[in-house]
């Protein structure tokens, strides 16, 4: 099935739908940024694109069978000023009746799927969703919705986001919703996609398993859109194109950079890049990383690896990877999975790791005391 990807960021809705077979006709994304990225990820050649949705005329958009988009949630998340869909952010949801009313009925979508927070559901004591069901109502759209969470579906990360479907026309259709869980399994395979251009200046290890949030809220890079991609190499020089230098480095090593600071990668204009080494099974990622760090020339201070913890691992594991990283010249940054419940032992290990002066002048876990810091 084609469809056209709105409010696209950087493609996580589309990467799931490629990865489900479909084939996106287009895309429009306001941010910059987001859209360099975007285009750095797929292969947007020929597709349909657009900046500003506000500007786009109902038949300016290919006809194809799905729409999909979660559009700006400033204004509904329980972070941002609770304005709901009257907001200047949250109501751009508005273009989207505007476009669909614009295009006669046959002309019209056959399916809509619509991500959001989970407090869409409740902010404007119900009333703000109340009125966007009934908005797409009135443009011939009867609609299910199920709220998913991420740690359900193999995906280390406590997420809840309501997804929305949207049918046209009226009469029985055969229901998507209810989604059952996968008990942690995670039922996609996706691609090793181990070289790449991420939005948080991150690399994720062979498995795949792209966090659009990291386990835990502060921090480094925390709250951004993070996911795998592959870097073009130009045919001609063998080198990362998109203004992508990275010096000393094969093409066959991971690398990253933010897009809000697209402006070239190398070890004289880089502020730090951020790996990640999850899963402590995985010796590729550590190969990988090895390979790195004796092509890297610039401080090891600006070489970081996340290490997730209390997920699929043992304290020793931890440990292991922590010392590993410290002896290779990486300095680890500890993330816990489900923090609340996590062993006391994993909490005096990501206070020892996080602080640097700490974890630099006490070199051993077992020399710490975390009574005094």
């Amino acid at each position: 099935m084609k469809f056209i990807d709105l409010f696209s960021g950087i493609g996580g809705i589309r990467l799931g739908l490629e990865m489900a077979g479909h084939k996106c006709a287009g895309f429009c994304e306001f941010d910059k940024f987001a859209r360099t990225a975007y285009k750095a990820i797929y292969e947007t050649e020929g597709e349909w694109e657009a900046y500003d949705i506000r500007t786009v005329k109902p038949y300016d958009i290919p006809t194809v069978p799905l729409w999909c988009f979660g559009f700006p949630c400033q204004d509904i998340s329980i972070a941002g000023k609770q304005k709901g869909i009257r907001g200047g952010r949250s109501g751009l949801f508005w273009e989207i009746i505007r476009l669909l009313e614009g295009r006669n009925k046959e002309d019209r979508p056959e399916w809509l799927l619509i991500e959001n927070v989970k407090n869409l559901l409740s902010i404007g004591r119900g009333f703000d969703f109340a009125r966007l069901l009934c908005s797409l109502g009135e443009v011939g759209y009867e609609c299910e919705w199920q709220v998913l969470n991420s740690k359900d579906f193999g995906i280390p990360q406590n997420r809840e986001r309501v997804f929305i479907i949207g049918h046209l026309g009226e009469g029985s259709r055969r229901k998507v919703f209810p989604i059952r869980p996968t008990n942690g399994e995670n039922p996609c395979k996706q691609q090793e996609l181990t070289k790449g251009v991420a939005d948080a200046f991150r690399i994720y290890d062979s498995r795949g398993l792209a966090r659009t949030l990291k386990a835990e809220g502060g921090g480094l890079g925390a709250k951004t859109g993070l996911f795998l991609v592959p870097v073009k190499i130009s045919k001609k020089s063998g080198t990362p194109v998109n203004n992508m230098k990275i010096k000393n480095v094969g093409a066959q090593t991971a690398s990253c950079l933010s897009a809000r600071y697209y402006k070239g990668l190398s070890e004289d204009n880089c502020n730090g890049i951020l790996f990640a080494w999850d899963d402590p099974n995985d010796m590729g990622t550590l190969e990988k990383l090895k390979e790195y760090r004796a092509a890297w020339k610039g401080s090891r201070r600006n070489l970081s690896v996340y290490v997730l913890t209390n997920f699929n691992s043992t304290h020793e594991e931890d440990l292991y990877r922590v010392y590993t990283l410290r002896d290779i010249g990486y300095d680890p940054y500890i993330m816990i999975f489900d923090k609340l419940n996590a062993p006391e032992k994993t909490k005096y290990l990501q206070r020892w790791v996080n602080n640097k002066q700490i974890f630099r002048t006490i070199k051993m876990f077992e020399e710490y005391d975390h009574r005094r810091g």
